[in-house]
Parts: C-alpha cells; structure tokens; sequence
C-alpha cells in the first residue's frame, strides 16, 4: 500500500484508496493483459489521467495543480496523447493525464469509448490509433480554448466521475 510521507487531506496518506484502486478497476474492466501489453503503446494520458480524474471526482476535491497547469497551457491534446512513463516527467503524467482525460470524457465521450472498446479487446495498438490516427490533432485547438476555460473556472468544481 502506497502511503505519501506528507499529510495532504488522503485518509491516513494513503494514496491507493482513490488513485491506486481506480487503477485495479481500469486494469481489470477496461485493459486486457499484463502491465507490458497495456503500456506497449503511449497511453499514459488515459492510465494516470482516469486515475487522477476518479480520485478526485469521487472525493468532490478540485485538482488545484491540474487547474494551474491549465493555465499554463504547456502541452498540446496530441502531445499528450504520446504521453509515456519514459518520455513523462511528473507534471505532464499525473495533473496534464487529469486534464487530458477530464476534456476527453466532458468533451468527446463517444471517442474514449471506441478507445475503450479496443483496449478491452487488448487490441492497444488499435485503440492508439483511434486517438493517434483518427483524432491526430483536430481537437487541439479546441483543448486549448479548453484549458482557458478551465484555469478560469470552469474545473473548479469536479465532476464525478
């Protein structure tokens, strides 16, 4: 059981109530396979992300990093969407995952789910492309005008998700 070192409002620090469980339940309904298949494409943005956007839904909290980050507007959707443990620093994997995840899902529900239908099959490479290939970067604009939204308000109330 993964504990944080510092008190930041998780009950008795224990991350793994929220984020660490979503990940079990992601894991098991919505990705086939081990650990190594499910991360043999860029899908951090959607493992992380969900993980972050769920804990802090079913807890009601704001994700003020996430929102400060929006602000910034650092990366774009499709940059996020190549988005690796290896090519990832903190930042971009955990609060830049949430927004990635929270557009997506708020935005364009239809399309996580045909990414959903492909990671379920184990098919990785096929629910990459979706994103990837079929989205590329028609949503960036968009996104962005997004973020602006976002660092202004607009994600100062969590959705549950």
């Amino acid at each position: 059981m993964y504990q944080k070192d510092v008190d930041d409002g998780f009950p008795a620090r224990v991350w793994n109530l929220n984020h660490e469980y979503t990940h079990f339940l992601d894991a098991r309904d919505d990705m086939r396979g081990d650990f190594t298949e499910q991360t043999s494409v860029p899908d951090v943005w959607w493992i992380e992300g969900l993980a972050e956007y769920v804990s802090y839904g079913y807890r009601g909290l704001a994700y003020d990093q996430a929102v400060q980050e929006a602000a910034k507007h650092t990366y774009r959707l499709s940059t996020l969407f190549e988005s690796t443990y290896g090519n990832s620093d903190v930042t971009r994997t955990y609060p830049w995952g949430y927004l990635a995840v929270r557009y997506m899902a708020e935005r364009h529900p239809d399309d996580v789910q045909r990414v959903l239908a492909r990671f379920r099959a184990g098919d990785y490479a096929g629910g990459y492309a979706v994103y990837h290939d079929g989205i590329g970067t028609r949503y960036d604009a968009d996104f962005d005008q997004w973020l602006t939204a976002c660092a202004a308000g607009a994600c100062a109330r969590p959705r549950r998700a």
